[in-house]
């Protein structure tokens, strides 16, 4: 019987729209706990206190979601929401799928789309899709799994659009300026206009995608996050969503955190 190894390794795999990314692997060759310096105990500290308050948090945005029960919406009458809200009113422009960055990201989430949704179409010459493992942690398996997966992806890319697409629609926001009383190149009084940020919102309406993403000050930030916070809120969800926990009900209650 052979003895087992005391070795203990935690991996995590970052996974980016091409495949994963990163891979991460931490362990503890001997076996045994490390003792913790002052600074990594005060910093283990904090991070147990905000582990706290996220399950805080989280069992509030429930308890509401309970409450209120916001009506489901289907994924039609979420588009036109967006466009009566945030295109009417926030100037909000819809970009065309096909051009710029708008068209790197509908390739890779329709082919991310394939890969979970219908990996059957991956197969070719006869031969099924094989899903990629991480044999081991080693350098050479780690890297041999990425490539896979990259791999995948390419197969993916490459399925006709008759056979499989999505309904993407990318929503922009970036003319929102804040101008300076002072410029900072003479000191003197002028208008030095100067980005807050950009934003944008994602919908897929076939498989019922709901996302973005924003960049700029904290306020901004915010904004983004309460914006995103109310189409998940119109998106809604039913009772059996609350009942199972299923995807739509954990996706609208990490909008609220």
């Amino acid at each position: 019987m052979s003895k087992r190894s005391k070795k203990a390794y935690a991996t995590t795999i970052i996974h980016g729209e091409d495949g994963p990314t990163a891979v991460f692997v931490a362990g503890n060759c001997e076996g045994r706990r490390e003792k913790l310096s002052v600074r990594q105990s005060i910093k283990h500290g904090i991070n147990s206190v905000k582990n706290v308050c996220w399950k805080i948090r989280r069992s509030i945005a429930e308890r509401i979601i309970m409450r209120k029960r916001p009506a489901p919406h289907t994924m039609d009458e979420l588009q036109q929401y967006i466009v009566k809200k945030y295109v009417g009113r926030y100037s909000f422009t819809e970009v065309d799928k096909n051009s710029g960055e708008a068209a790197e990201e509908y390739r890779d989430m329709r082919a991310s789309f394939i890969i979970q949704y219908a990996p059957e179409l991956l197969s070719s010459a006869g031969s099924g899709d094989c899903v990629p493992q991480l044999k081991s942690t080693s350098q050479e398996d780690i890297l041999e799994y990425i490539r896979l997966n990259k791999e995948r992806m390419v197969r993916a890319a490459s399925v006709p659009l008759e056979k499989f697409d999505i309904d993407y629609h990318k929503y922009v926001y970036n003319d929102m300026y804040k101008t300076d009383k002072t410029d900072a190149n003479n000191c003197s009084l002028g208008r030095n206009k100067r980005s807050l940020g950009s934003m944008d919102i994602i919908i897929e309406k076939k498989y019922g995608y709901i996302g973005g993403g924003a960049s700029g000050s904290k306020k901004f930030i915010k904004k983004y996050n309460r914006i995103l916070r109310d189409i998940h809120m119109y998106y809604g969800v039913t009772t059996e969503d609350i009942e199972t926990k299923s995807q739509r009900y954990r996706e609208l209650v990490n909008s609220m955190l």
